[in-house]
């Protein structure tokens, strides 16, 4: 926390971010084939398929404050995450979850003591 004015700071922070992500991959597919030999026609094909792993990356966050009291507190500010890709697999199929970077704002109080 570094103090700017009378009322004001800033407060920055980085490190490690992990998140949990619990997905699910559900598909229905429908392919027509129709043989004149032996008259077989559509063939449909559904699934789903569930994976949950541990996303890893990093986080930045920058947060201006003002004190109102000695008791009470009032900041905003953003933070930015970049975490990993996710896999979801199953026979035939693949689909990843690229999570890449995020932006957040946040506003608030805190109490003091």
């Amino acid at each position: 926390e570094v103090p700017l004015f009378k009322r004001f700071a800033l407060q920055l922070g980085a490190g490690l971010a992990a998140v949990y992500s619990d997905a699910e991959l559900e598909f229905s597919q429908s392919t027509t084939l129709l043989d004149p030999v032996t008259g077989l026609g559509p063939a449909d094909r559904s699934a789903r398929y569930t994976a949950g792993d541990w996303m890893l990356g990093y986080y930045g966050t920058a947060m201006i404050s003002y004190d109102f009291s000695d008791a009470l507190r009032g900041f905003v500010g953003g933070e930015y995450q970049s975490l990993d890709d996710q896999t979801i697999a199953g026979p035939g199929l693949e689909a990843t979850l690229k999570m890449k970077n995020s932006f957040g704002a946040v506003i608030g109080l805190q109490l003091l003591f």
